[in-house]
């Protein structure tokens, strides 16, 4: 079940280090891009309207996966986290 989003995540690892603006401006540049292209692709065969749109949902998907997985594990400061995880109980 994790495999897609993970081989997605890794083909799509450029987008991982890029701010999320950066990736709002990606998605949005290659949405107009899209809205461009359609008319021209529909007035050669309809057909290929469907190939185009799924493929800008698997940049979203590759995307998206991308940011997800390369999100740093949280450090526990707080002063009771830092206190359990120095007992007994935080060793075991």
């Amino acid at each position: 079940m994790g495999y897609l989003p993970k081989w997605l995540a890794s083909k799509f690892g450029y987008f991982s280090t890029q701010s999320i603006m950066k990736i709002w401006g990606w998605l949005f540049g290659a949405m107009l891009v899209m809205v461009l292209i359609i008319p021209l692709v529909s007035y050669m065969s309809e057909l290929l309207v469907f190939p185009l749109v799924s493929v800008y949902l698997i940049f979203i998907t590759g995307v998206m996966s991308a940011k997800f997985y390369a999100r740093k594990p949280i450090i526990l400061t707080d002063p009771i986290a830092v206190k359990l995880s120095a007992t007994d109980a935080g060793r075991r």
